[in-house]
């Protein structure tokens, strides 16, 4: 079964199509993403836009490093602690895209306020 349609299973469809409940975007997302917010917060780190960085950078760490402004070096010390964390080697499709639309829906949760 597709995301998607998980999705609309655990929400629920109305007549036109509309969503009769709204879950709050951490209930979707993936449980080392939040871990890893909830570090950032309490220790002031920056795991989730380092993770966020990699991401977009297609998973290249001298683009991400250059990117965000940090020596290389620095750059793998983080993705390292992250991937400690996160209990993963970051090579799996399906989890790095799951991180991805986790990010994308605590963006628009933290947009909505």
């Amino acid at each position: 079964m597709e995301i998607l349609e998980q999705l609309q299973q655990a929400v629920g469809s109305g007549r036109s199509g509309q969503n009769i409940y709204r879950l709050p975007g951490d209930m979707l997302c993936h449980e080392g993403l939040l871990k890893l917010r909830q570090m950032d917060e309490k220790n002031h780190t920056e795991y989730v836009p380092t993770l966020k960085t990699y991401l977009e950078q297609h998973l290249s760490a001298t683009q991400a490093a250059k990117h965000m402004f940090l020596h290389r070096s620095t750059f793998l010390y983080r993705i390292e602690r992250i991937r400690e964390i996160l209990q993963s080697e970051l090579t799996d499709p399906d989890e790095l895209f799951y991180l991805e639309l986790s990010l994308r829906l605590l963006e628009q949760e933290d947009e909505k306020g």
